[in-house]
């Protein structure tokens, strides 16, 4: 589960790089892109948090589900 949030975060971290960095209008725009990343970053783990720990606590009540049918 923290391999998966990690890469959720790294992969939205890397995909707002590339958009502050190829589109024009946005370059023009920022000026320290490494303080954008970080937050992003942290947001993006947050949300990836909350969304594991939902599907965590599915995972376990289909698994009680199972064991008791």
């Amino acid at each position: 589960m923290l391999l998966a949030r990690l890469l959720i975060a790294g992969l939205t971290t890397l995909l707002f790089y590339l958009l502050i960095t190829f589109v024009s209008d946005i370059k023009a725009n920022v000026q320290e892109p490494i303080y954008l990343l970080i937050l992003v970053f942290i947001v993006a783990f947050a949300i990836a948090t909350v969304f594991f720990v939902i599907f965590s606590l599915s995972m376990e009540t289909l698994l009680a589900c199972f064991i008791a049918d």
